[in-house]
């Protein structure tokens, strides 16, 4: 695969999470949270995130996305 393909599917990646993060789930922004507590509260988030996504994958393996996953 081309170096410049795999680099651009990376980032995709990567603005999908910050996206996640932001604006579309978690709304870290808004938590107005400072110093100790944002950072208690990114690694929350970073758990919850990681879990999510091993059990997107797992379920991905298993081909039940048309029962589980939401339509886009």
């Amino acid at each position: 695969m081309p170096v410049a393909i795999d680099a651009y599917k990376q980032r995709m990646g990567i603005e999908e999470m910050f996206r996640d993060c932001q604006t579309g789930g978690y709304d870290m922004e808004r938590t107005s949270l400072k110093a100790n507590r944002l950072i208690n509260i990114i690694l929350l988030v970073k758990l919850a995130y990681s879990w999510a996504i091993f059990e997107g994958i797992e379920l991905t393996k298993k081909q039940v996305g048309k029962y589980v996953f939401r339509r886009q």
